[in-house]
């Protein structure tokens, strides 16, 4: 795919597998926690023209409501 730019380059297709989970322990009133993981299996790709080449993203969120 090539699109209209004016840095000029190319961007090789990639597919990438993403997963999330949340959990709301019934112990802790009111509490969130999530795991999310873009890139599960690590695939080495460049999402710009002349842009880092990107790895696997682990994210953690503590959620509290009151």
């Amino acid at each position: 795919y090539r699109a209209l730019s004016f840095i000029d380059g190319e961007i090789k297709p990639y597919t990438l597998v993403d997963a999330n989970f949340s959990i709301r322990p019934a112990f802790l009133n009111g509490v969130m926690w999530s795991l999310g993981v873009t890139n599960l299996m690590d695939k080495k790709h460049q999402e710009f023209v002349q842009g880092s080449i990107l790895g696997r993203l682990i994210m953690t969120r503590l959620q509290a409501t009151f």
